[in-house]
Parts: C-alpha cells; structure tokens; sequence
C-alpha cells in the first residue's frame, strides 16, 4: 500500500493526498439532476458514453461541456444506452449534431416502449436520426471492443440484457453466500429491468454499470453464484432507489466506493445507504445531490456530495484510475480535494 494511502478503519475512509499520475483511466458521472449520464475516457483517449440524460438543453449542454472542455475531446467513440427510458436516452437528440458519435451500443430497439408510450415515438426517431439508424445489439456475453496501448487489459463486457444472462456462468464464478437473504419483491415487467449490465475492468479496477436494473433480475445476476465478481466502484442502480440496490447484489459485489446519480428528491434512498454502509469494506459513498427527504445522517455528507447546497446542480463526480490499475481517486469537479483508494487485488 503507499504511504500516501491511511486506513482509518473507524470509518472506513480514506485520507490521502491523491494519487500521483494522471494518465490512466477516468469516469465522469455527469449531473443530469435524477437522470443518468456516464462518460468513460481510456487510456488511448477513447470516449464511451453511457445513457444521455433528458431531451433538455440543460443535459445536452453539461454533457457536451464535459466532454469538450474539461476532456478536450470532439466526439463519442461509443454510445451505450442502458434502457429506453427518457431520462437515459432522451438527450440523443440534442446532443446530435453538436459532437459527433461514432458507434451505437444498446439492447436492441423495440417497436413499442413498455412504459412510455407518449414519449417515445418521437425520442426514438431522434435516437435513429443520431445513429443513422445503425446500432450493435449487446447481449450477455458480448464486449465492446476498445482499443488497446502499453496499459493493463481494458475492457467492457455486457453480463445482462433484456433481463437474459449467459447461459453458462463465468469459470470463476464463486457460490454467493448472501443468497438466502433475498426477498422476493413483485415481478418487474417494465423497461428498467431490461437494462444493460456492464462491467468496464482495467487491469485491478473493476466498474459495474447498471442502469435502472431492478432487485429480482439483481439476484438473478449473483445467485446461486456471483457472475461479476468484486469491484471498486459501483454505479448504483435506478439512481439509488430503494426499488434496486438488492443487498444480495451489494454485499457480494463488496464494492470499494459507490457512486449515485440521484437528484435532490430522486434516488438517493436512505434504504440503499443502509445496504452499502453495511457492506465489508466499504470506504465511501459520493452522491450528485443532497437528498432532501433523508437526514444528513442517512446519506454521504456534504464533501461527498457534489451538489449540496444547489437543487440545479450542474457539479460532476470524476473517479481517475491510476494507469496500474491499483488504486484510484474520487473528487468532485475539477477543484474538489481527490481522495485515494486501493484496488481490491493491491
């Protein structure tokens, strides 16, 4: 462990002045103010975008802020869409023709939307516009192939789509000790449990990326064994609803810090900050916004908060990954203070 790095295991938090390097990979989880939008840079400058936001101006303009003037990049390589509901893919059609965009990634389009009927004819159309009407159907098993350089192994990997798993589990796959503890909730037969799974890996680092997924099809993921392994950071689900975010999940996964896209009264559940804060090894929590329905004692406080005092938002949370692969720093915007935290395999 490097010295810069103290355990304080009272809290299990991280006092550090940062990691040394900056080349490496970064994740950028956009403020979309309850909606979603993560931007991923690689090493080799690659640019993968998963889910838009809203068909608002105010969502186009802080995703293509980021992209261009804090990443200084003109383009998405990738465009991945969790689900199709509108605070996901919503913001395709304002962003197009403001960046360009390379290939399209999703679960396949459907000719109607399980849940938004109103919506959606005329979102899709500016989501085909966007793509040319071409997009890579993922499903489990499938990865997006992204360039490689002189770094640890990168890559993305799709583990659920449309509720469907591989059949087979991965050979590493380990029975899941927290299976008996599920409890059943009602069948979700909308769109959010359809979402892409995705796991980006580098080298130690592991990112799990869910979307909306939901706390049956969660289970489903990690039992009888746990299909994604541990990972460092975890992206939690339906914005940290408490309609997501099964224990079973969270407590096999023992993720290293979480991270949630909540708005002020959206996402954000005290429910999911009791599951993680349950969790082994758990050393924090960064949340978008201060949750207005929950006490400062039932979420991360406010220097893990990007958005505290500001309902609008418009701060973003940036996890840089070292270029090891073995540790990594969480920071609000470019100007918060950058906290360090070791892989699980360091």
């Amino acid at each position: 462990m490097p010295e810069r790095s103290l355990w304080l295991l009272t809290g299990l938090t991280i006092v550090t002045g940062g990691c040394a390097s900056n080349r490496g990979l970064d994740i950028y989880f956009i403020d979309m103010v309850g909606g979603a939008a993560t931007l991923i840079v690689t090493p080799e400058r690659e640019t993968i975008l998963v889910d838009s936001g809203r068909a608002l101006e105010r969502d186009a303009s802080r995703i293509e802020h980021v992209l261009r003037e804090v990443v200084g990049r003109p383009r998405i390589d990738h465009m991945v869409t969790t689900h199709w509901h509108l605070d996901h893919y919503g913001g395709i059609g304002l962003l197009d023709g403001r960046i360009a965009f390379g290939q399209f990634h999703d679960r396949g389009i459907p000719e109607q939307s399980l849940d938004d009927p109103e919506n959606f004819p005329k979102l899709i159309a500016a989501y085909k516009k966007a793509s040319g009407g071409v997009s890579n159907t993922l499903v489990a098993g499938d990865a997006i192939p992204l360039r490689q350089g002189s770094h640890p192994p990168l890559t993305l990997r799709c583990l659920m789509a449309g509720g469907k798993m591989s059949p087979s589990a991965p050979e590493h796959a380990e029975p899941n000790p927290f299976c008996d503890q599920h409890v059943a909730q009602p069948p979700d037969t909308g769109d959010d449990g359809m979402s892409l799974v995705l796991l980006l890996s580098y080298g130690d680092f592991d990112f799990y990326n869910a979307g909306d997924l939901t706390w049956n099809f969660e289970r489903d993921l990690v039992c009888p064994v746990n299909r994604v392994g541990q990972v460092e950071l975890f992206q939690t689900a339906y914005h940290g609803a408490a309609k997501s975010n099964n224990p079973v999940l969270v407590h096999a996964l023992r993720p290293r810090v979480a991270v949630m896209c909540n708005g002020p009264r959206k996402g954000g559940a005290k429910e999911t900050v009791a599951t993680l804060r349950a969790g082994k090894g758990l050393a924090d929590i960064w949340q978008l916004h201060r949750n207005t329905r929950s006490s400062e004692a039932e979420q991360p406080p406010a220097d893990r908060t990007a958005n505290w005092r500001n309902p609008e938002g418009g701060a973003y949370i940036h996890v840089h990954v070292e270029p090891s692969g073995r540790e990594f720093t969480t920071r609000i915007s470019t100007d918060g203070p950058a906290l360090c935290y070791p892989s699980w395999n360091d």
